[in-house]
This record gives C-alpha cells, structure tokens and sequence, in this order.
C-alpha cells in the first residue's frame, strides 16, 4: 500500500468513526469538552474564536462529527491536558 492509497483508508475511516459517534450522540457539551481536552472555557472560546477548533453549533454544543475530524488533523491528542 503507498502514501496516498493509505491516506484514503484513513480519511475513510475517520469519516465512519464519524458516523459512528453522531449515531450514538451527536453533540458534545462544554463540560465534555473540558474533560477531553484539559483546557478551560475561557482557553477552549479563544481558541474556538482564533479557528483552533471546530465552531460550536446552536446550544452552544460542538457536532461530535466536526471533532473527530478536527482531532484526526489536529497535533493535540484528546488525553493531552494542560494542568
């Protein structure tokens, strides 16, 4: 398997780990979102406002599938917490 034959057998597993996360619930609440990632509410706005992450939808809530595709690009591991 080459580079780009296993860049798209992860895409699409990133897109059924999706999926799979929205069918079982879709959103993700700032609460949840402070214990994934160890950051504060104030740290996770700035950084929501600086395109850091992905953009919360009404409610106030994140679109779980937004997240697992934002965590497959992102350098910052969900277990990573800044204590």
């Amino acid at each position: 398997m080459n580079d780009s034959e296993l860049q798209l057998a992860v895409a699409r597993l990133v897109l059924e780990i999706s999926r799979m996360a929205d069918a079982q619930c879709p959103w993700v609440t700032v609460d949840e979102m402070q214990a994934r990632y160890g950051r504060t509410l104030k740290t996770l706005a700035t950084m929501e406002r600086r395109g850091e992450t992905p953009r919360r939808a009404k409610g106030g809530k994140w679109l779980r599938s937004e997240l697992v595709q934002w965590e497959s690009r992102t350098a910052i591991p969900a277990s990573q917490q800044d204590h």
